[in-house]
């Protein structure tokens, strides 16, 4: 796969989301049946990898929480809907970009390589599977075994051992029992600082691995430290290089560097994901074989 951007050229995800709104409800009145489509938590989840339904019907003046308010929601104030403000992530800039080109919408500010970008993402993150035996909701996508492929090459390389001690003694010395991106005393998960994916290459390495809270560890999602405490502070630029520059230095110390830009490592995983494929597929057909020699086929 090529080095392709990873960050919305035009406006951060949110912003670039209200930019597009005039566009969207265009098409849902041309469309109505869109309408209910927004407002159902499948279809977003499917088609955007949103965990809200976009639309939310008005039902009073009061705004619901994680909404925005409809004089920041454009034309959307007057079709009398509230549009959800969780957008945070690459997954949604990516399915949303790709959502705007099913629609015949085109992406506003944005290359051709971001744009490629994206439908590879969605390709490899997206929700909806396309099998040999047809499209089936909710049914096991090649790519999630591929995937976890991916996980297991990179979380075995290079050899490196540690235990749940070793992990609990870093947690309570490196980021004091807090979350790594907010700083707050919650409870904690491990956590990926760059992410275990055939995009970012990150590893299962103590330097790569950090305490993160419910909350922050589903807003960074599949994006990398950096670009998410970015975003995350974005309001105050120097809270954000202060815990990049924390995270920076826990990797150092555990002498982790990013592979994402080795030359030679990224053809292998892709080679690996192109060979289970390989490998799936002849399984597969094998299978068949054998059940329409069953059944008389």
């Amino acid at each position: 796969m090529s080095q392709l951007p990873i960050r919305n050229e035009a406006a951060p995800i949110g912003a670039f989301v209200r930019q597009h709104l005039p566009q969207i409800l265009a098409y849902c009145q041309a469309n109505p049946e869109e309408f209910a489509n927004l407002q159902d938590r499948e279809y977003c989840l499917t088609n955007f990898r949103q965990s809200y339904a976009v639309l939310r019907a008005r039902t009073g003046e009061s705004k619901p929480s994680k909404c925005w308010a409809a004089k920041s929601s454009g034309p959307f104030s007057d079709a009398g809907y509230w549009v959800t403000s969780e957008w945070v992530s690459n997954l949604h800039t990516a399915h949303f970009i790709v959502y705007l080109i099913s629609k015949g919408i085109e992406p506003i500010g944005v290359s051709e390589d971001f744009i490629a970008w994206a439908q590879e993402t969605v390709d490899e993150f997206g929700t909806t599977s396309a099998a040999p035996g047809g499209a089936r909701y909710r049914s096991t996508a090649l790519g999630v075994a591929q995937n976890a492929l991916v996980r297991y090459l990179l979380s075995n390389l290079p050899y490196e051992t540690f235990a749940q001690d070793d992990w609990e003694a870093v947690k309570a010395r490196d980021f004091g029992g807090t979350c790594a991106y907010c700083g707050e005393t919650k409870k904690t998960t491990i956590d990926h600082a760059v992410p275990i994916n055939r995009i970012h290459l990150g590893e299962h390495r103590l330097g790569n691995l950090v305490p993160a809270c419910g909350s922050c560890n589903g807003r960074k999602s599949n994006t990398t430290y950096t670009e998410f405490l970015e975003t995350f502070y974005a309001a105050d630029p120097e809270q954000a290089r202060m815990r990049i520059g924390d995270l920076d230095t826990h990797a150092a110390k555990h002498d982790y560097q990013p592979i994402e830009d080795h030359e030679g490592v990224r053809p292998i995983i892709e080679e690996a994901r192109a060979k289970l494929a390989e490998v799936a597929s002849l399984y597969l057909d094998r299978i068949n074989e054998q059940l329409a020699q069953q059944r008389g086929c």
